[in-house]
């Protein structure tokens, strides 16, 4: 494939505009309530062990990470793109990482359960972005969208 650095440079323009164009977003009741439900039927059912590597992705400011945190997952780390949000995370405590979803600075297999809820619709290229969640996703592995 031939790709121009003319090419390559619009695309980094692009990116650099949705990153700029996001902005904070505070828990809602209905979302922290639909996150709550799920995760209270998801986490035993599929037997999420306590140790699991965990990624939430669009974390926002930390509702899932704050329940993973309540039942004992220590080992969760949160994405985001908005730096408020990274702020917000990090200032309760989470491990919180500003990073696009289309590209995960994480090694291959680094996660054996992905919380990706409510994201991949604002992916601008959504089969390259799962390729991602695949990738470090660990073998037997979860991923829920």
């Amino acid at each position: 494939m031939d790709v121009s650095f003319k090419g390559i440079a619009r695309l980094v323009s692009f990116v650099d505009k949705i990153e700029s164009a996001t902005y904070p977003e505070a828990p809602s009741f209905i979302h922290s309530e639909i996150t709550a439900k799920v995760l209270d039927t998801l986490l035993p059912k599929y037997q999420i062990s306590a140790d699991a590597r965990i990624l939430d992705i669009g974390c926002g400011q930390g509702p899932a990470l704050n329940i993973f945190r309540n039942k004992g997952y220590l080992s969760a780390i949160g994405i985001t793109l908005n730096s408020e949000d990274v702020r917000v995370c990090q200032q309760s405590g989470h491990d919180v990482h500003k990073m696009d979803q289309s590209f995960l600075d994480f090694a291959d297999g680094s996660f054996d359960f992905i919380w990706a809820r409510h994201v991949i619709e604002h992916s601008i290229f959504p089969y390259f972005t799962l390729t991602e969640f695949t990738r470090v996703l660990a073998r037997g592995g979860m991923l829920y969208m």
